[in-house]
């Protein structure tokens, strides 16, 4: 992604910032829950230059959790309504609407790949299989101490084996 088409992410970036160092300069106590936040900024800013995308989920994730105050950006100013911390509540609604096709697409990527790892576990023991003769199949499937995957495989290449 172009420079210019992190606009969000940086404005967003650049305010956490100003919060963190204003925090540091008139309120140098610090919590575990500001350091947790000025620790997903970091990360946040590195993964910008390099995965802008992971930036958007850092940035994002660190908001959410600074709505709710699980992690404090500023502890020199904020505006709160009960236990919603409005300033990251209205960033985080700004980052989720102006990105959620890129994290909906995110998390659509990692269900796909999670769907994929079955088959690629079935492939690693065809892989390995595959020199088995047709005998040595049916042995190894008659052995009742083998995982699904491998008696995947090994059924894939018996049928393989009668078909040739």
């Amino acid at each position: 992604m172009q420079i210019k088409n992190l606009k969000p992410e940086i404005a967003v970036i650049i305010l956490l910032w100003i919060s963190i160092t204003a925090s540091v300069i008139f309120n140098p106590d610090f919590s575990i829950q500001f350091l947790l936040a000025m620790v997903g900024t970091m990360a946040a800013t590195v993964a910008l230059k390099y995965q802008s995308k992971l930036a958007t989920a850092i940035l994002t994730f660190v908001l959410g959790l600074s709505t709710i105050g699980l992690i404090v950006p500023s502890t020199v100013f904020e505006i709160a309504f009960g236990p919603v911390k409005l300033i990251p509540l209205f960033l985080f609604l700004l980052l989720l609407s102006m990105r959620y096709h890129v994290l909906k697409g995110m998390l659509m990527d990692r269900d796909a790949h999670i769907e994929s790892l079955p088959r690629s576990n079935i492939a690693f023991f065809k892989k390995q299989f595959e020199s088995l003769s047709f005998k040595e199949i049916q042995s190894r499937l008659d052995n009742e101490n083998i995982v699904p995957d491998a008696k995947t495989a090994l059924m894939e290449l018996l049928e393989e084996k009668r078909t040739r």
